[in-house]
């Protein structure tokens, strides 16, 4: 079973949280799905599948058409936010660092 939590607005289907029995895997569910979604979008009146921020495997291969998309935050001064903003400094630096990235990397989802 196959099922797909996704939202309609005008012409755009935005593709959120699909979700399958993760035993059936060896099938490709999630490929299965994306393939009969697209082929019933034209008559859901959607020209556009919007399939959202990521790097996955089924993104780069339904895709023809890739949109950056950046993200952001503004928050008040205060202590928790200068903390909170000091660790996305710190990580940041460290991610762009190739040495420090690969070396930290191993240890988790960095």
């Amino acid at each position: 079973m196959v099922v797909h939590f996704g939202m309609k607005s005008n012409a755009t289907l935005y593709y959120w949280f699909p979700t399958f029995n993760p035993e059936f895997s060896k099938y490709t569910p999630g490929w299965l799905l994306m393939y009969f979604l697209l082929q019933t979008a034209g008559r859901l009146g959607c020209h556009t599948v919007d399939l959202g921020p990521g790097g996955e495997a089924y993104k780069d291969y339904f895709a023809n058409v890739q949109i950056p998309v950046e993200g952001g935050h503004v928050e008040l001064p205060g202590t928790i936010n200068l903390t909170r903003g000091s660790y996305r400094a710190l990580r940041e630096m460290l991610r762009t660092n190739l040495v420090t990235y690969s070396i930290l990397r191993r240890y988790g989802n960095f």
